[in-house]
């Protein structure tokens, strides 16, 4: 049988937020806002929140559905599966996408000696494992990797301040290139992770408390929003607009923290750390996937699914791009436009449909 596993808002509120945290604490950079991106987060946690109403509403239409099933509901059995299967693949690419950063990471800073598929096939069955295990072990772990990352996230930013390394000069002068730019840097930032949101739509029918969904979402993207820009700003004062120019801004961030002669090179927390994140995220992605998959094609468990995808997602992953040039450039400059109707356009679509299906039904029933 499919997931019947229960999740608690709370545990929500940490999937939510461990997965948003994920890999963007070390990969989040610059874009066309230059040293105002930090503006732009802000505007975009305001329109994660925004989706956050769209896909709740959608919850509470179809309190037992995932969107995968409620598409079908909404735009018929044929152009719902298309649909359905289109967001399949969205959240597989996702996922390989993560998993494939996570090996760029550590191949290009940690150990540049080993080979990249091993540790994409690596994380990929643990991630396998613990999606097997079902959503309520990921609730009950995500309540541990959220507790590890943000103290982790605490000390080090309070150690960074104390290393009296930041140059608050590096911030000025605000709205050099005018709000037109901030406006226009929303759009990247949002979509990465914020608007990723989408993705939970798979995973709210799980929760044993619906009506509180919306609040666990809203505080988790308030919450990580804080954090990230936290830390964007704190790398804008540390290292200026050349922050645009590094692959892993947020590794070279903390690992400049020194205090004393006691306090450096916190490099295996990090490490560590970007583990934990990438593992979250590609769980989401990969049991929405498989959940997904399994609803189109009507099997009463996702389970053997899951070996042949992972191997599918690594496969994705290796084979997608050629270097870390090209993973940047994609989820900067094409990622955005490419996820844009999956994130956006077609949950307010659902939104308007379902609106509409339930006043016919109101005046049938008058």
């Amino acid at each position: 049988m499919l997931d019947q596993g229960k999740l608690t808002p709370y545990q929500l509120f940490c999937i939510i937020a461990a997965f948003l945290a994920g890999n963007s604490i070390i990969m989040q950079s610059l874009n066309v806002a230059g040293r105002d991106t930090w503006m732009s987060v802000i505007l975009a946690v305001l329109a994660g929140v925004g989706m956050v109403w769209v896909t709740t509403r959608l919850a509470v239409q179809f309190p037992s559905l995932t969107l995968i099933e409620y598409a079908q509901v909404l735009f018929g059995k044929n152009l719902g599966k298309v649909i359905g299967i289109f967001y399949v693949w969205f959240f597989l690419h996702l996922g390989s996408l993560v998993l494939r950063n996570y090996g760029e990471f550590m191949t290009t800073l940690i150990m540049p000696e080993t080979p990249l598929w091993f540790f994409d096939l690596s994380l990929a069955l643990v991630v396998a494992y613990l999606v097997y295990q079902g959503v309520e072990v990921m609730g009950r772990l995500s309540e541990i990797i959220l507790f590890l990352d943000m103290v982790f996230i605490v000390i080090a930013m309070t150690l960074l301040g104390l290393s009296g390394i930041l140059d608050i000069k590096n911030l000025y002068p605000l709205l050099e290139g005018g709000t037109s730019r901030v406006i226009q840097g929303v759009i990247p930032t949002a979509s990465f992770p914020y608007l990723q949101i989408i993705l939970f739509t798979m995973i709210f029918p799980r929760v044993n408390m619906p009506t509180k969904s919306r609040k666990a979402a809203i505080w988790a993207i308030v919450l990580i929003g804080m954090v990230l820009d936290g830390v964007l700003i704190m790398g804008i004062a540390l290292l200026g607009e050349t922050m645009a120019s590094l692959s892993f801004p947020g590794y070279y961030i903390f690992r400049l923290i020194r205090v004393g002669e006691f306090i450096e090179r916190i490099d295996p927390v990090l490490m560590s750390m970007f583990l934990m994140g990438s593992f979250m995220k590609i769980g989401v992605c990969f049991y929405a996937f498989v959940l997904g998959l399994a609803q189109l094609l009507g099997l009463k468990d996702y389970k053997p699914l899951i070996m042949p995808s992972s191997v599918i997602m690594v496969v994705i992953g290796l084979l997608a791009y050629d270097n870390t040039f090209e993973i940047f450039n994609f989820a900067t400059n094409i990622y955005p436009v490419y996820a844009f109707p999956f994130q956006v356009v077609l949950p307010i679509l659902m939104l308007i449909l379902a609106r509409f299906r339930n006043k016919e039904a109101k005046a049938r029933n008058d």
